[in-house]
C-alpha cells in the first residue's frame, strides 16, 4: 500500500475507541484495523480466513472498555476480536444472513446483532 492508504478496497465505516485514542476502520477488503490518532499509524490489523465484510455499509465497534472490537461477517457469523493482540477472541454464530452492524451495550455485557433478514440476536 502506498503510505497513508490503510486498505485496499473502500472503508465502510470509521469508529472512535472508548478513549479517544484510536479509531477503528472496516473495510471491503475483509480487515479492520485499529488506528492511533497521535500518530495515523496502523496498530492492529484484524482479520480471519473465513471473515468477509457483507456490506458497503457494514458496521463494527469496540467494546465499551476498549480491550475488544467485533463485526458481523457475510456468514451471519459475528467476530470478536481481542484489540491488543488480533486474535480472534469468539466467532459466534445465529444469523442465516449476512450481519450488518453490531453494537455492546454501554456496560459491555451484551452485544447485539442484526442482520439482512430482519433479525437481530443478543450475546451475554
Amino acid at each position: 500500500h502506498e503510505e497513508g492508504v490503510l486498505h485496499s478496497q473502500q472503508i465502510t465505516a470509521v469508529t472512535f475507541d472508548p478513549h479517544w485514542q484510536h479509531v477503528l476502520t472496516c473495510s471491503r477488503d475483509n480487515t479492520l484495523k485499529l488506528v492511533d490518532l497521535r500518530t495515523y499509524r496502523s496498530l492492529t490489523t484484524f482479520e480471519d480466513d473465513d471473515f468477509r465484510v457483507p456490506f458497503n455499509w457494514s458496521r463494527a465497534c469496540f467494546s465499551p472498555d476498549g480491550k475488544f472490537v467485533a463485526c458481523g461477517a457475510a456468514s451471519g457469523a459475528v467476530y470478536v476480536w481481542n484489540r491488543d493482540s488480533g486474535a480472534v477472541e469468539h466467532v459466534l454464530k445465529a444469523h442465516e444472513a449476512p450481519v450488518a452492524s453490531v453494537a455492546w451495550d454501554p456496560h459491555g455485557q451484551s452485544l447485539v446483532s442484526c442482520a439482512k433478514d430482519r433479525t437481530i440476536a443478543i450475546w451475554e
